[in-house]
């Protein structure tokens, strides 16, 4: 799931470097004909919304517009040459009474002095008011709960905090957006389960979505899960029962831009729930993995329910399917037994998946696909993938004590 990174009190936010996107890799087994991928049905995107928000605020780093070596222009006609005023922290970003950082998505913009000296940012004061200079501010930032201790009879009991929001800021520092990670609301159900003689009663309806972020695309990714949590009694209060929290009953993907807009998004069969999306550094791809959860009867009848076991949705920057896996007749005898792998430009994705069909050890293979050829390649063998580059040359590791870590040209099996 995401992970968390906290950061504490007042932050100096500094711009980050880039995020290195996960990588795929594996070894060598001799060349043949690659297997041609089938081409998934579309799926429908749902149009669209927009959020609004309350003011948090303030910012980063600094920057001359020019760079070094490159020749201005002054009054009259003598030119100089000017250097890039070096990186520092401008500004500060306050988090709410309780949040902490957990990562952010940096924006630059255009200002001139005397608007940068007005936004508190320091450094600028042998700079001309009214010369312009590039600002990098952060635009997005993801924030949990801090980390809580409580004596609960007589022992100190202490628990991670949990995810809080998302707050898209402007050049000034002002939080013009906030999408919550928790919703919670009260709904009342009606429906009877087959041959169940139950009155109507009140549940929590849980909304979770889970955070992913690419620094490069500035793009964000929600993996959203809407699911029942405890009952709610006649006096109030709440009733726990055997899979309490864990029934999901929709999962869906959301894309957004680094200014909150939605690009697109996909909602999965009923009871199917949806990881953070993984997103090429290029933005190009985007690979959601999902999964069935139980549904107790009381609430649904099983027939309307996807109880396929994990399985992949592989979808390009504008939201349309480019495979699912397995798909079709495949999901009788295939099944995901990892977390897939990327490489940067989103071309070249591995998984490891179980093949009911063949005996491999450990049951398992590592499959390797051409995202951009529509090929696969299955290995016959399980690894450990640590690394593959855009050109298609993964580093890879079989299973097992005293294997070697090899390279391997994924073209030879894949084409080119």
């Amino acid at each position: 799931m995401f992970r968390k990174k906290a950061i504490k009190g007042l932050i100096c936010l500094l711009a980050m470097g880039v995020m290195a996107c996960a990588s795929l890799a594996m070894a060598k087994k001799p060349a043949q004909e690659p297997a041609q991928i089938e081409k998934p049905q579309a799926v429908a995107q749902p149009e669209a919304k927009s959020a609004k928000v309350k003011k948090t605020t303030k910012v980063s780093r600094i920057e001359s517009e020019s760079t070094k070596g490159e020749t201005i222009e002054q009054k009259g006609t003598q030119t100089t040459e000017t250097e890039a005023i070096e990186p520092e922290p401008i500004m500060e970003y306050k988090l709410p009474e309780g949040e902490e950082i957990v990562d952010v998505i940096f924006g630059e913009a255009t200002m001139t002095v005397k608007e940068a000296r007005a936004l508190g940012m320091k450094g600028l004061e042998k700079r001309k008011a009214t010369e312009k200079v590039k600002v990098q501010y952060p635009k997005v930032v993801i924030t949990q709960e801090k980390p809580w201790m409580k004596i609960i009879e007589g022992v100190k009991t202490s628990g991670a905090g949990s995810l809080k929001s998302i707050k898209f800021l402007d050049k000034k520092g002002d939080v013009f957006k906030t999408i919550p990670l928790e919703e919670v609301k009260i709904v009342e159900i009606t429906k009877k389960a087959p041959l169940e003689k139950q009155k109507p009663y009140k549940i929590k309806y849980l909304t979770l979505k889970y955070p992913a972020i690419n620094k490069n695309a500035k793009l964000i990714g929600l993996g959203i899960n809407e699911k029942y949590g405890p009952k709610i009694n006649e006096e109030g209060k709440e009733e726990f029962y055997e899979g309490c929290g864990e029934q999901i009953e929709k999962g869906k993907v959301l894309i957004l831009d680094s200014n909150g807009n939605v690009l697109w998004e996909k909602e999965f069969p009923k009871g199917r729930g949806a990881e953070p999306p993984l997103i090429s550094d290029n933005g190009e791809i985007i690979v959601v993995e999902t999964g069935y959860m139980d549904i107790p009867m009381e609430l649904f009848s099983l027939p309307e329910l996807d109880t396929t076991e994990d399985r992949l949705y592989i979808y390009d920057k504008n939201g349309n399917e480019i495979l699912r896996i397995p798909s079709g007749k495949e999901k009788e005898y295939l099944r995901l037994d990892s977390m897939p792998m990327l490489s940067q430009n989103g071309r070249y994705l591995s998984v490891k998946i179980e093949n009911k069909l063949k005996k491999y050890p450990d049951n398992c293979s590592t499959f390797f696909y051409d995202l951009k050829r529509k090929t696969y390649w299955d290995a016959e063998k399980e690894y450990w993938v640590y690394e593959i580059s855009n050109d298609g040359i993964v580093e890879v590791k079989e299973f097992g004590k005293g294997k070697p870590i090899v390279k391997v040209d994924l073209k030879k099996y894949l084409g080119e």
